[in-house]
């Protein structure tokens, strides 16, 4: 997996391909070989990727769309090719396996692509829009699918897309939060209801969304939007970890 962390002047990534998050059938010895020696190439691979994302940030995301796409998907390559030669010489490994390895492999790199018009503007000042191109095609990345929540690269595209979202809001409609002490919390919950057509999706990413106000900014008055998060949801394992963390965070409170 690849995780894009921004921060104040720096972005940092981390990939590894994922293990497998379902059981896989039995391997013969060849192609229990071939995996192996597969993901371990593929560690050699992320950590060249790593040293030269770091490195090299500002030159990526600061040069124009074009090169910058041209880049993105070349780079995108470097992954899927061995994959693809994998699968075409070892198909006995399966198809659970692949498909969580491209699944994986195209909603980190596609994030990649999203984020180019806040973080471009990060990096140069410059507030530049995407081309229509590159519109047509971030609109056919399917957000809608409930069983891609399994994959955190998915989480992170969709969380992605729900702040670009949110900034968007903020910048059209600034005088409809004035009275929120937690605006972005607020206008996040409208806009996971636009963006997000699916219930378990919208679900999940609203969760996302007040689970990480509460480790950046705490629990103080949030109970409304915890308890319209409480009356839609119906997933009580996500119930039981965000009451637990709110309740902890309250009697951090008490304790000051």
């Amino acid at each position: 997996m690849l995780y894009l962390q921004v921060k104040p002047s720096l972005l940092f990534v981390i990939l590894l391909l994922l293990p497998g998050l379902a059981p896989h059938a039995q391997l013969n010895t060849a192609d229990s070989a071939a995996k192996t020696r597969f993901l371990e190439e593929q560690q050699k691979v992320n950590k060249s990727f790593n040293a030269y994302f770091n490195t090299n940030i500002e030159t990526l995301y600061g040069a124009g769309e074009p090169a910058f796409i041209h880049l993105a998907d070349s780079l995108r390559h470097t992954f899927i090719g061995p994959l693809d030669r994998l699968k075409q010489e070892h198909p006995g490994i399966g198809n659970a396996f692949f498909e969580e390895q491209y699944t994986d492999l195209s909603y980190t790199f596609d994030r990649f692509i999203l984020d180019y018009v806040p973080v471009h503007k990060r990096i140069t000042g410059e507030i530049v829009s995407l081309t229509a191109a590159t519109r047509a095609r971030l609109q056919q990345v399917n957000i809608s699918n409930p069983a891609l929540l399994n994959y955190a690269a998915f989480r992170q595209y969709s969380a992605s897309l729900l702040e670009q979202a949110i900034d968007r809001e903020l910048v059209a409609r600034p005088g409809a939060y004035t009275s929120s002490s937690n605006h972005r919390l607020d206008a996040g919950m409208k806009q996971a209801e636009k963006l997000f057509k699916n219930a378990a999706v919208r679900n999940r990413m609203t969760y996302e969304l007040l689970a990480g106000h509460i480790d950046n900014y705490g629990v103080k008055e949030i109970s409304l939007q915890v308890k319209r998060f409480s009356r839609a949801n119906r997933d009580k394992a996500l119930q039981a970890t965000l009451d637990s963390i709110y309740n902890e965070e309250l009697d951090g409170r008490k304790d000051h």
